[in-house]
C-alpha cells in the first residue's frame, strides 16, 4: 500500500453534449388593409418593420404599422369603444403619446395615428382600418417583400413575409447517466433552464439555437440537429480521487478504501488522472482514501 490521500471536494456541473431538434417557426404574412396601387414603400429583404412606422403607402395614403394586442378590424369613430380601441390606445401610449387607455376612442387617439402616418392634418373624427397595418411584434425582421412599388393590391393581398419567432427546440439525445437535478442548456454564451422533458422555452436560447453554426440541415420532418451543452443549474459537490484509488469497478460504480474500510462510490467524470466521484445512495465519502488499495477489495 502506498499510503493515503485526502479527498478533495469540488463543485461539478456535469456538463455534457446533447443533441437538440430545432423546428423553425412558420413565417407571418402581412396582408394589405387597403386596395389600390402601392405608391411608396420602405420594405426591403432583411430590413425591419417596427410599430409606429409607415412602411407602405397605397394610393398616396400612408399606412402605419402597429403592434396591438387586438388587431384593428373596423372603421372607428370618436366615441366608439371596445377591446380593439383599448389595445390601440395602449400601443399609442407605449409610443409616447398622451392618450388615455380607457377603451373609448377620442380625437387625440386618431390624431396620434395621423401623426404616425405623417398626416397630422387629416380628419380626427374617424379612423379607417385601411390606414393601420397590424404587425405581430414591436420589431419584425422582413424575410421577403411582395408589396413592390407600383404594384396594385387588393385588401388581403400579401405585402411582406416576416420572421415569426425562433421556433421550438427540444433535447432528443442525451447521456443516460446524467446526474439528477434541474438542468440548463448552453449555446455559445447563452444559457437558460430547460424543462424536465427537455423542451426549450427561453426566447434568447431559442434565438441562439436558431442561429447556431454547424447545425445539421433539416431532415424530412423539418428539424435541424443542433449540439448544445447540458449542465446542472446548481453544481453538486464531488470528491476528487486518483484513478489508482478505485477498485471493484463495475459500470459507473466502484469502491474506495477509507479509514473505516471500503465505501461504494459513483463515478461521474475523469480527467488528467483524477476521478470525480459521488457517494453511493445514503453513503458518505471518506475524508481520506488509500492511493492503491488491494485489488481484491469489494464493497461488501
Amino acid at each position: 500500500m502506498l499510503g493515503t490521500i485526502e479527498v478533495v471536494n469540488r463543485g461539478f456541473t456535469d456538463e455534457r453534449p446533447v443533441t437538440l431538434h430545432a423546428f423553425p417557426a412558420e413565417p407571418t404574412i402581412l396582408t394589405s388593409p387597403a386596395s389600390g396601387r402601392i405608391t411608396a414603400t420602405t420594405c426591403r429583404k432583411d430590413s425591419t418593420i417596427t410599430s409606429g412606422s409607415a412602411p407602405f403607402s397605397v394610393n398616396g395614403r400612408a399606412i402605419v404599422a402597429l403592434k396591438t394586442a387586438v388587431p384593428l378590424w373596423r372603421e372607428l369613430a370618436v366615441g366608439d369603444s371596445g377591446s380593439d380601441v383599448r389595445a390601440l390606445q395602449e400601443e399609442l401610449q407605449r409610443l409616447g403619446f398622451s392618450v388615455a387607455a380607457d377603451g373609448t376612442l377620442g380625437n387625440t387617439g386618431i390624431g396620434a395615428v395621423n401623426t404616425l402616418r405623417g398626416a397630422p392634418e387629416d380628419d380626427t373624427s374617424s379612423l379607417l382600418a385601411a390606414d393601420v397595418l397590424w404587425i405581430p411584434d414591436v420589431t419584425n425582421q422582413v424575410l421577403e417583400c411582395s408589396g413592390e412599388l407600383g404594384r396594385f393590391v387588393a385588401a388581403g393581398d400579401p405585402l411582406a413575409t416576416l420572421r415569426s419567432g425562433d421556433g421550438s427546440a427540444a433535447v432528443v439525445d442525451s447521456p443516460s447517466n446524467l446526474i439528477p437535478g434541474p438542468r440548463a442548456l448552453r449555446i455559445g454564451e447563452v444559457s437558460a433552464p430547460v424543462s424536465d422533458d427537455g423542451r426549450v422555452t427561453d426566447e434568447k436560447l431559442l434565438r441562439a439555437i436558431s442561429e447556431a453554426a454547424g447545425a445539421v440541415d433539416p431532415d424530412a420532418s423539418g428539424a435541424r440537429a443542433v449540439v448544445a451543452a447540458s449542465l446542472l443549474l446548481e453544481p453538486v459537490t464531488v470528491g476528487v480521487v486518483p484513478a489508482s484509488a478505485l477498485v471493484a469497478i463495475e459500470g459507473d460504480r466502484a469502491c474506495v478504501v477509507g479509514p473505516d474500510g471500503p465505501a461504494q462510490v459513483r463515478l461521474v467524470s475523469s480527467q488528467l488522472g483524477e476521478t470525480y466521484v459521488l457517494p453511493s445512495l445514503h453513503g458518505e465519502l471518506p475524508a481520506r482514501v488509500e492511493i492503491q488499495p488491494d485489488q481484491t477489495t469489494t464493497c461488501g
